[in-house]
């Protein structure tokens, strides 16, 4: 993932044709996943929006050759402050993406390709599917897909209770932080100890 690229891109959508594709977008993003990751591209002149699972799509002139990241909470921050023009730009320049009066930090991701194929989590992900992605993607995929931060503090948490000693204490443990986990059967929740205690074990060499 690159920071910034040394160009400015620039897309121009209409207004009604961007409030339409975003709002069932920004109504997906839980309260507690502002700073998540959502991402913009363009393919065959449409704009592309991504969010865990859903998409918007507004076609769109202009250049945009890569995907840019940003935190999820902007597109909120677009439905609850629209935009006032119906011919709106789209800006790229100097690490920060810029639509009407908004602007956001962002990234840069792999300039020059469409989306890659990437790690997607639901929007309602659990402990779960976080430790799945990380059991099954390498570091490189979680980074470029934006997930990196998700993964350590959920593997933060488990070593959290992997100090709380026997697995059957700390499985009860689990199930009292994560009710959303109650799939992930104790017997399973036992093998990922092992394997989150491994983890750590190499870590700490």
């Amino acid at each position: 993932m690159l920071r910034e690229i040394d160009c400015n891109m620039e897309l121009q959508v209409k207004r009604s044709d961007f409030m339409t594709a975003l709002r069932p977008l920004a109504r997906s993003v839980p309260r507690h996943q502002l700073g998540s990751t959502a991402a913009l591209w363009v393919e065959d002149g449409v704009a592309v929006i991504r969010f865990a699972d859903m998409e918007a799509r507004i076609p769109a002139a202009g250049s945009w050759p890569t995907v840019v990241q940003f935190g999820a909470g902007f597109l909120v921050a677009l439905v609850e402050h629209p935009p006032t023009i119906d011919s709106l730009e789209i800006i790229y320049q100097e690490g920060r993406i810029e639509i009407d009066r908004l602007s956001i930090d962002c990234d840069v991701v792999h300039p020059g390709r469409n989306w890659p194929d990437f790690v997607e989590l639901d929007a309602n992900y659990t402990m779960k599917d976080v430790i799945e992605a990380w059991l099954t993607h390498s570091d490189e995929e979680l980074e470029s897909s934006g997930l990196a931060h998700i993964v350590e503090r959920a593997l933060s948490d488990l070593g959290e209770i992997v100090e709380a000693g026997v697995a059957e204490r700390s499985y009860s443990e689990f199930r009292d932080r994560y009710p959303g986990d109650l799939s992930l059967g104790e017997e399973s929740f036992i093998a990922l100890l092992s394997l989150v205690r491994e983890a750590r074990n190499l870590a700490s060499r």
